[in-house]
């Protein structure tokens, strides 16, 4: 609840408005200067990154989609699968000039998002963006709907931002489960529960500790012999 008071605080601060204003220009200058599409991505998300980084003390992971084999079509183009299923498509200006691009780009989008979907992994959202204009991509009742493209403003850096960090609703995917409960995670959760777990153990161990222990020596045991097969 603190947490959301804070972020709430700092989203209607004046200094947020700010922000968002000098990374929208650091953006567009960037972006504008790019000649592939790496160079966009790259600036796209650093720029988004930092400025979650400064105000809001949050590494955004920027999971990317190194496989894309297991899929039925090919996708041609530069994804990158953010946190909260949230998936971004990156363009040349030039690929998104016409309205033949425009379709074309749109349509690999929409069937890389209606792919995710029916191999189980939820519906994801969906930016396609050269850097100075997006459309966003979004599914209702099952069916993918898509906005108009519009030039970028601080209302979608934002927008960006408050879906990338989502404080009051994150999505309990493989991908967030991961990374808030690795060893290296930011919070170092996992390895302080270890830490207090250990120290439980080995300074209050009763007769119902050691069966509890044994049992799950028996379970962990039977799981890594597995192989991760069942």
């Amino acid at each position: 609840m603190k947490k959301n008071i804070a972020f709430n605080s700092i989203i209607n601060s004046n200094e947020y408005q700010i922000k968002l204003s000098e990374h929208l220009t650091s953006l567009l200058r960037r972006t504008k200067a790019a000649e592939t599409e790496s160079s966009i991505a790259f600036a796209f998300e650093s720029e988004i990154y930092l400025l979650a980084r400064t105000l809001f003390d949050i590494d955004i992971n920027l999971k990317k989609e190194e496989s894309q084999s297991t899929l039925r079509h090919k996708f041609i183009g530069r994804i990158a699968a953010v946190c909260n299923n949230l998936v971004i498509e990156y363009k040349k200006p030039s690929k998104l000039k016409n309205e033949a691009d425009k379709t074309l780009a749109v349509n690999q989008l929409s069937s890389y998002l209606n792919q995710l979907l029916e191999e189980g992994q939820n519906e994801f959202q969906g930016i396609l963006t050269d850097g100075i204009k997006l459309k966003y991509f979004y599914f209702q009742d099952g069916v993918i709907h898509a906005t108009s493209f519009k030039n970028i403003d601080e209302s979608d850096l934002d927008k960006i931002i408050q879906y990338l960090t989502d404080v009051n609703n994150k999505k309990f995917v493989p991908e967030n489960v991961v990374n808030d409960f690795k060893l290296d995670s930011r919070n170092n959760i996992t390895s302080r529960l270890a830490r207090y777990l250990f120290t439980k153990l080995t300074t209050e161990f009763s007769g119902k500790t050691a069966m509890l222990y044994q049992e799950w020596e028996v379970l962990f045991h039977l799981s890594e012999n597995d192989k991760g097969q069942k």
